[in-house]
């Protein structure tokens, strides 16, 4: 297989996008970006204020904007991680796929349960309560995993450390 240009990092929040990516583009040598972080950068705000300030479907105008430029600036190899529902829009997986290819980093839901309960800065996964996060995460994964699984790999990081994650991946591309 030969290598691509970008490798896209997608799957659910908690996955292990944005860590496993840092790891890989070191393995690697190559750049990385993580799509929310660009985009709180060229906001000067955090995802978690701009839905508060604007709401869900300003923040994916945003995203896919942000994706955009990201994109068309890539002149070398470069691992992207992307949001969590950076692939619900239709230009978005068409940009990705013309790109590069994608590896979706699939984690059960009760790991994810797991890994995001002490997490207070995901904007769609505000609940005051633990039963209100699982049927939080069963809903968002339910919409969103048919986009997850269109993805050209997919590897598990349930029960995976973030190294082994960025290594198998590594093992793949390099």
């Amino acid at each position: 297989m030969p290598k691509p240009t970008i490798i896209f990092l997608v799957g659910f929040a908690g996955s292990g996008k944005t860590t496993a990516g840092g790891l890989l583009a070191r393995k690697l040598g190559w750049a990385f970006i993580d799509l929310d972080r660009e985009i709180e950068r060229q906001s000067s705000s955090t995802v978690a204020e701009i839905f508060g300030a604007h709401g869900e479907r300003r923040f994916r105008q945003m995203e896919t904007s942000t994706l955009r430029s990201v994109c068309a600036r890539v002149s070398g190899p470069t691992v992207v991680a992307l949001g969590g529902g950076t692939l619900l829009t239709a230009e978005n997986r068409a940009r990705m796929h013309r790109h590069g290819q994608s590896v979706y980093l699939r984690c059960s839901q009760a790991e994810l349960l797991k890994r995001l309960r002490a997490v207070s800065d995901r904007p769609l996964l505000k609940p005051a309560k633990a039963g209100e996060l699982r049927r939080r995460i069963s809903r968002l994964l339910s919409r969103r995993r048919p986009f997850y699984e269109r993805c050209d790999w997919t590897i598990s990081t349930t029960n995976k450390s973030v190294r082994q994650v960025a290594k198998v991946i590594y093992e793949r591309f390099k």
